[in-house]
């Protein structure tokens, strides 16, 4: 077990022998309980710090067992990497040697963890087509026992011979291998003591950068800051702008329905002043024609008054006294037809002196009439150009304001990545 984690495999060893002490025949075995631990996701455990490097080197332990696994299921692979961690080291002869091996695999009915039950499967279907072969090595030890008999004295002080000068080459080859070693050993000290070097730079190469990079931090949170302030200052001035839109707009909607309402009170002044126009050129024909026809009368009657003054200097008196009756009842029926006309063409001119009045108060009315309307219009003007111009300022400002968030939301990614990277040791 490792002593410095609980999350960690498990490996527990039973290492039995036996020694029979009459023919001094010895036997022994191994038997291995293991317990590996679960493959980790990181995405879904959010492990962080010591946690990250214990679920790391479980991933890399369970990744060098899964190869060692495909290169025996595989079968034509020469080479199987026993040697790439100490689990798979370790468990050597229960993968593809003369051992027996049983595995159990636990898999979660979650469907959330349907990736890892799978992967689980798949690892377990690999397993099972590894075939190990249980045979005893009795024949083998029958082997090296045949071989080591002596068959006289002869050849055992021959043998003696040949395995004294045997040992003094093996003791010249080791003391070759020895030299081999300790140069080979003095290499790898300087290469290490090399590398200790290049990681001592390293690591203050790298302690640099992390100051480098806290004071990047420090200046991007300064940073930060000033512009959420200056995003609380833009959307403020927003708001405001956004109740004096509303206001004006409101204005501009009062403005247009008075202004409508004044349209159409023009629009009847207008009807009736072309009214009040036709009423006074008919008034004025009929005057014409009054006027007209009273002259014709008084022509006609002078014209007769002419023609009895001649006539009273020709006749004699008695015609005259006869004619008298008759022009008196004359004159009496033009006096009244005159009479009549007069209060006509009186009344006539009346009508026309009141027309003209109305005409001339109704002309001025229009005319106010245009010159407010004129005046609503150049209002209305301003205020549409006015909207415009604020409808111009929102929009920029909306512009400036999703540049902002988006200023602030890149700041702020950046931010937490350097805040992560200076959570990770160096």
């Amino acid at each position: 077990m490792n002593e410095h984690s609980s999350r960690s495999h498990s490996i527990f060893q039973i290492n039995i022998k036996q020694e029979n002490v009459e023919t001094e025949l010895k036997l022994s075995g191994k038997l291995y309980l293991v317990d590996l631990a679960g493959s980790e996701k990181v995405r879904k455990t959010g492990a962080e710090g010591a946690v990250l490097d214990e679920a790391k080197n479980i991933n890399k332990s369970l990744s060098a067992l899964g190869n060692v696994i495909a290169a025996l299921s595989e079968g034509t692979k020469t080479h199987v990497p026993y040697r790439d961690s100490k689990m798979t080291r370790i468990l050597q002869d229960s993968l593809g040697g003369n051992c027996r091996t049983t595995i159990i695999i636990c898999c979660s009915p979650s469907a959330y963890n349907e990736a890892e039950t799978k992967s689980t499967l798949m690892f377990g279907q690999r397993a099972k087509t590894i075939k190990n072969t249980v045979s005893k090595l009795e024949n083998e030890l029958k082997r090296w026992r045949k071989a080591a008999g002596l068959q006289n004295e002869s050849h055992l002080y021959q043998q003696l011979d040949y395995k004294e000068l045997d040992y003094k080459q093996l003791d010249y080859k080791q003391l070759d291998y020895k030299d081999d070693d300790i140069n080979h050993h003095s290499q790898t000290a300087e290469k290490l003591k090399q590398q200790l070097m290049d990681q001592e730079e390293l690591l203050v190469s790298s302690r640099q950068e992390y100051e480098r990079v806290q004071e990047e931090l420090s200046r991007l949170h300064r940073d930060s800051d000033s512009a959420k302030d200056e995003v609380k200052e833009v959307l403020q001035a927003l708001e405001e702008l956004a109740v004096n839109y509303d206001h004006k707009s409101q204005e501009v909607e009062n403005k247009n329905s008075c202004n409508t309402q004044l349209n159409l009170e023009l629009a009847q002044k207008t009807a009736i002043l072309d009214a009040v126009h036709r009423e006074f050129s008919t008034l004025q024909e009929v005057s014409s024609h009054h006027k007209k026809r009273s002259t014709e009368i008084i022509s006609l009657m002078l014209r007769d008054l002419s023609d009895i003054g001649s006539l009273l200097g020709t006749t004699d008196l008695r015609a005259m006294t006869e004619a008298s009756g008759v022009m008196e009842e004359e004159f009496t029926t033009a006096r009244l037809y005159i009479s009549k006309m007069k209060s006509e063409v009186r009344s006539v001119v009346s009508r026309s002196r009141q027309l003209e009045v109305s005409l001339t108060e109704n002309t001025g009315r229009m005319e106010a009439n245009e010159t407010e309307l004129s005046a609503c219009q150049l209002l209305v003007s301003q205020l549409q150009a006015k909207v415009c111009s604020l409808t111009e300022a929102l929009q920029g400002l909306e512009q400036k304001k999703r540049q902002l968030e988006e200023s602030q939301d890149a700041l702020m990614e950046e931010a937490a990545k350097l805040h992560a990277q200076g959570q990770s040791p160096w």
